[in-house]
């Protein structure tokens, strides 16, 4: 017999930003921006995937951020944060995206171009990290995407993180 998941409990959620918006080609040079989902009290999020889609003008490069946009200094980082403030352990690496090859760096990442030269799609299995098992985001805690360079000249960029509430 196989085991399956109740369709209520699937969860696509899209980290947002103080603005209540999810599009994350904003300018966080100067003050840097973050994008967050919360998981709700009394439940717990079985993270599977995050995606990323990125639209731009130009070509996508492995040494370039996006299709127009050098190399950022700063970068793009996900992490998950504990309700008082700190970082989770146990989660991979904070790591900061500056060009696109970056993306290669996460365990079990594809990526993908979209519409010839013009976008990016990845889809990073954060269970492929860690043996198969899906990673559990706890009651309150919150999944972060931080934009700390300006992504403004970017056509789009969004992200959702895909897993399986309990």
């Amino acid at each position: 017999m196989s085991q399956s998941i109740n369709l209520d409990n699937l969860g696509i959620v899209l980290p947002r930003d103080e603005n209540d918006s999810a599009e994350m080609n904003v300018d966080g040079s100067e003050t840097l921006k973050q994008f967050v989902y919360k998981v709700p009290k009394k439940q717990k999020f079985l993270v599977h995937r995050q995606t990323v889609l990125l639209i731009d003008r130009g070509q996508f490069d492995a040494d370039i951020f996006g299709g127009t946009l050098n190399p950022l200094t700063n970068g793009v980082r996900t992490f998950v944060r504990r309700p008082n403030g700190g970082m989770a352990s146990g989660f991979p690496d904070e790591l900061n995206i500056r060009v696109n090859g970056d993306f290669a760096l996460l365990a079990g990442v594809d990526v993908q171009p979209l519409g010839g030269e013009r976008g990016l799609g990845v889809r990073w299995t954060w269970s492929k990290a860690t043996g198969g098992l899906p990673v559990l985001i706890p009651s309150e805690y919150e999944i972060v995407i931080e934009i700390r360079d300006d992504l403004s000249r970017l056509t789009r960029f969004r992200s959702t993180i895909q897993g399986i509430f309990e």
